[in-house]
């Protein structure tokens, strides 16, 4: 590049008229010619070359212009331009110094481009592989990053969806061992529990009738009867929770079952001063149930609703079809349910109720797995909670037992 801007250089053109010993450039400057240049082509010679003073000792050519009788009359100069081009100026060694910093640091910027576009997709698959490690195998990488980096992606996210698959299994066939363990403990304790508590329950019920007790007595008795009678009310959940049952399949309307339902709890739900709100479906909502268990899975679900409301509130039930999959809602407006709980609701035994059994929630979940279904429970603190469940419109292969 220097070498082509000094091979091209621009070249002047000057002419000076000599008269009365005297030389002066035509045109708009007025320069002086050397008198060096001017004394010697006055005495007789043709021409001059003379020198500038710089590193590069620039050369400017004179050339005398005569009349017929050889008298000086004019000067012809002709030297190169002052203002060369700017690479001319650049030495070769600063002219590869910039160019190596340029090329530096396009490669900089240009590796730093590649590492973070390989890098990125490699921290993503880290920590979900690190979120695997402690349990949450419903974590998911985004599938970016091309060639293997995708294909890796692709991997990482079937290998989660199968352990979350596997962990559902091995939480259900937990669960089915503990309801076969649970009916067997059932039937032990209704028999251990129920006989004396028949007696128990007699005995009052016959000491009420035939004795004209005081009115202190009279409310140990009641007192007697309200507890035997909640002791046998929770032997008979834990029965119907724990020992198999065979479903009735049939035809089963969810919408006139839910609103069976609201209108069974309706009398409760104006005491309390709860809002019902109802958004059925339009389309066909039949579905392949036990009419029985469902409407105790939409009575449990309500009766919760109810028990979260006791100053009022409001209770939306909603029904929505979505493919081959009827969904209800049913929402309050109560407290919320603590996170904490909220994780464990549908496991045996844990409740919110002070005098609460909690197989209610565990019965609906068992109740549900059996039709092929799901539960679901949102809630916010202060705001309410939302149970939704989804049934699929055809009976499950197998009609479940425990």
């Amino acid at each position: 590049m220097i070498d082509t801007a000094n091979s091209v250089p621009g070249l002047v053109v000057e002419v000076y008229a000599v008269a009365d010993g005297k030389a002066v450039m035509l045109g708009d400057n007025k320069v002086a010619l050397p008198p060096r240049v001017l004394s010697t082509l006055s005495s007789g010679a043709a021409s001059i070359v003379t020198y500038t003073d710089d590193v590069r000792q620039q050369a400017a050519g004179f050339a005398a212009l005569r009349d017929l009788d050889g008298t000086l009359v004019g000067i012809v100069a002709c030297r190169l331009a002052n203002q060369l081009s700017l690479l001319s100026h650049v030495h070769r060694l600063e002219l590869f110094l910039a160019l190596s910093a340029i090329a530096g640091f396009i490669s900089l910027l240009v590796a730093l481009s590649l590492s973070a576009l390989i890098s990125r997709p490699l921290t993503q698959l880290n920590r979900g592989l690190l979120r695997v490690r402690d349990g949450d195998f419903k974590t998911r990488v985004a599938e970016t990053g091309g060639g293997e980096l995708t294909a890796l992606a692709i991997g990482f996210n079937r290998m989660a969806a199968q352990l979350e698959a596997m962990r559902q299994r091995e939480a259900l066939v937990r669960r089915r061992e503990q309801l076969a363990t649970l009916g067997e403990a059932a039937a032990v304790l209704a028999h251990e529990i129920r006989n004396p508590l028949g007696i128990i329950k007699t005995s009052s019920q016959v000491l009420r009738m035939k004795s004209s007790l005081p009115p202190e007595g009279e409310r140990m008795v009641g007192f007697v009867l309200d507890e035997v009678e909640r002791i046998d009310h929770l032997v008979y959940e834990l029965l119907d929770y724990a020992r198999p049952r065979t479903l009735d399949w049939q035809p089963v309307d969810v919408n006139a079952e839910l609103v069976g339902v609201l209108a069974f709890a309706a009398p409760d739900l104006e005491r309390r001063g709860i809002r019902v709100t109802r958004e059925m479906a339009e389309q066909d909502c039949i579905i392949q149930a036990d009419a029985a268990q469902l409407h105790q899975v939409f009575l449990n679900i309500v009766l919760n609703a109810m028990d979260a409301m006791p100053k009022g509130g409001e209770l939306t039930c909603c029904v929505q079809r979505e493919a081959d999959m009827v969904t209800v809602t049913i929402t309050d407006t109560g407290p919320g349910i603590d996170p904490a709980v909220r994780d464990r609701l549908f496991e045996p035994f844990v409740t919110t109720k002070p005098r609460g059994t909690g197989l209610g929630l565990a019965r609906v979940r068992h109740i549900l797995e059996q039709h092929g279904g799901t539960v679901a429970c949102e809630s916010v603190v202060g705001e309410g909670t939302a149970f939704t469940l989804r049934l699929p419109q055809q009976a499950p292969g197998m009609g479940g037992g425990a």
